[in-house]
């Protein structure tokens, strides 16, 4: 991926003439060698919380992942936040989501299936030591291009979930990264998936 300016003085995911040659290039080397690179990185979508993923959603983040958004995960029938919601609990556990354990346990899932298999966890075979788990969200009244980049995990190892079977991914704690508010960065200004433009999600950077 190229620098985060081009030669024109702007950012180059935003430069129709540098990304379209980038795109261009990253075909013809995928051509060339038969298939595109599987050694990258990953970017997660993270339910967005109104707590800033310090603890569990407040009644803010609760109305929006489970009643507006109506997230997989949020919205399933045994889910901790939504039975509060419901009445039916006076309070949540400490990580009622993947989300509340990002920074304190410094692990991420790669969550369940929603649609025809609910429930059904998600798992990843390569090997992944090493890379980096973008942590990526966007506020209630935010759309897709104003998605921001608020943590990393460097991956220094994984399992399986024991109750749904996906994969939980476990950061190194001393290279790993909570991002300031004041700092975060767009994710669109500098990720682009070369192999379909269009398309702006992927599973790999």
């Amino acid at each position: 991926m190229p620098g985060a300016f081009c030669r024109h003085g702007t950012v180059w995911t935003r430069c129709k003439i540098c990304r379209q040659e980038y795109l261009e290039a990253e075909k013809a080397r995928a051509l060339a060698g038969g298939r595109f690179k599987t050694d990258k990185n990953l970017a997660f979508k993270c339910n967005w919380m109104d707590t800033d993923y310090e603890r569990p959603c407040g009644p803010r983040g609760r109305r929006w992942n489970i009643h507006e958004a109506r997230h997989a995960w949020c919205s399933m029938p045994d889910n901790e936040c939504r039975l509060l919601e419901e009445g039916k609990i006076r309070k949540v556990g400490p990580f009622p989501c993947y989300e509340c354990r990002l920074f304190t346990r410094w692990e991420i899932t790669t969550g369940v299936i929603s649609g025809k298999r609910p429930g059904k966890g998600l798992r990843f075979d390569r090997e992944l030591v090493g890379k980096l788990a973008l942590l990526t969200t966007r506020g209630p009244k935010d759309v897709e291009e104003d998605r921001v980049i608020f943590g990393f995990l460097r991956i220094e190892g994984s399992h399986p979930d024991p109750e749904y079977g996906s994969t939980v991914l476990t950061g190194d704690p001393e290279t790993s990264l909570k991002i300031p508010r004041r700092a975060r960065l767009r994710f669109w200004d500098f990720y682009t998936n070369p192999r379909n433009p269009t398309n702006l999600w992927g599973y790999g950077l």
